[in-house]
């Protein structure tokens, strides 16, 4: 049987990649997800609000991308502690729900 560690990097790479991968699709269809979770027949107060709340939302998912591609590339273990709680504070605590 195999080390364990042989299959943590390929899986971690991957499940970073499928983040990237998700955010650069939202990023791509903003107005498309708009009107798809709100509907067409919204005010223009409604739209210009759910449009801030999901560039905050993707500014914050981002910031998150990041975080995870520097501790990939670095090699920052979440098994270590100090990583582990910075972690839990910068992407964990944050709301990503766009509605009211």
């Amino acid at each position: 049987m195999g080390r364990p560690h042989y299959a943590v990097i390929p899986t971690r790479f991957l499940a970073v990649l499928g983040h990237f991968l998700a955010v650069l699709c939202a990023l791509q269809d903003n107005d498309s997800n708009i009107k798809t979770g709100l509907g067409v027949n919204l005010s223009d107060s409604d739209t210009n609000e759910a449009k801030r709340k999901l560039n905050l939302s993707l500014s914050i998912a981002v910031v998150c991308l990041l975080f995870d591609f520097v501790g990939m590339f670095f090699g920052f273990s979440l098994f270590i502690s100090e990583v582990r709680w910075q972690r839990v504070i910068v992407c964990e605590k944050m709301d990503y729900s766009v509605t009211n």
